[in-house]
Order: structure tokens, then C-alpha cells, then sequence
């Protein structure tokens, strides 16, 4: 039983450092992106001197406060995800959404730009729709299908 906890712990800490050296990749990329802006010609007049990097997620909402939905991706990546009125919110059939829409549990899905610190302000939010419920089993041997 002490093994099998142990082995328990191990992998959910090969997980945490996974996940932390995938997000320390993401930030070292943009990070990276960004040292070689900074190295490379003036961007032209009435440019943007940082444009944000580009990001798509999916998940479903855990937690909303105004303008704001913590989301979870899976894997144990969570992500805060800004939105405002011009923000597009869209159901999958391409039918108008409102912020009404956006409750704990909905999955969605985001397309927008990632800051620096880590926000995903939103462009677009996509509402999936939700799972069909599964028909109830029906046993295949009718002896288990009589109450006893």
C-alpha cells in the first residue's frame, strides 16, 4: 500500500513538473520572441512595439467574476481568461451567446492573445455544447434485469 502511494505522489510531481516546464517554455519562447524584437529594426510608425502572441485554448469554466472566467484546460492547467463587450461569444452552431452563457462547468472555447503575465484577453469565446447524456445500460441477460 506505501508503494503504491508513493508511486502516487511521484506521478502527480512528474505532472506538476511537466506542467511547470511546459508553461516556463511558453514564457521563455514569448520571452525569447520578444529579446529578438527588441534587437531587430524600429517596427514602422503607428505600429504596436510589442504585439501580443496569438493563443487558442480549450476547456471548461471553474470559476466567472465579471470580465474575467478562470478556465481549465486539463492537465491541471488553468488559465484566466479577460473578455469585454466587444469580446465575440458565439454557441458551436454559430448562433449569438451572451455573458449569461458563461456559468461554471460550460465548455468553451477561446480565441484570443496571450499576455505576458499570463491572461488570455479574449477575442473570440466559443460555447461547445454540452455532452448528450448516455442512454441508461440495460442489462443483457434478463436473470440480472429482474429485481431480487
Amino acid at each position: 500500500m506505501i508503494k503504491g502511494i508513493r508511486r502516487a505522489a511521484a506521478a502527480k510531481q512528474a505532472r506538476r513538473t511537466a506542467l511547470g516546464a511546459a508553461l516556463l517554455g511558453i514564457f521563455a519562447m514569448a520571452g525569447a520572441a520578444r529579446a529578438m524584437r527588441a534587437n531587430a529594426a524600429p517596427p514602422p510608425a503607428g505600429q504596436q512595439n510589442n504585439p501580443p502572441m496569438s493563443f487558442n485554448l480549450e476547456g471548461k469554466i471553474i470559476n466567472k467574476h465579471p470580465g474575467r472566467l478562470t478556465v481549465n484546460s486539463g492537465a491541471n492547467m488553468i488559465f484566466h481568461v479577460l473578455y469585454n463587450a466587444q469580446t465575440a461569444i458565439t454557441r458551436a452552431d454559430g448562433s449569438s451567446g451572451t455573458d449569461a452563457d458563461l456559468k461554471p462547468g460550460v465548455s468553451i472555447r477561446v480565441k484570443g492573445d496571450l499576455t505576458m503575465q499570463g491572461d488570455v484577453i479574449a477575442k473570440k469565446i466559443t460555447i461547445e455544447p454540452a455532452p448528450s447524456p448516455q442512454p441508461p445500460q440495460h442489462p443483457k441477460d434478463p436473470a440480472q434485469a429482474r429485481p431480487r
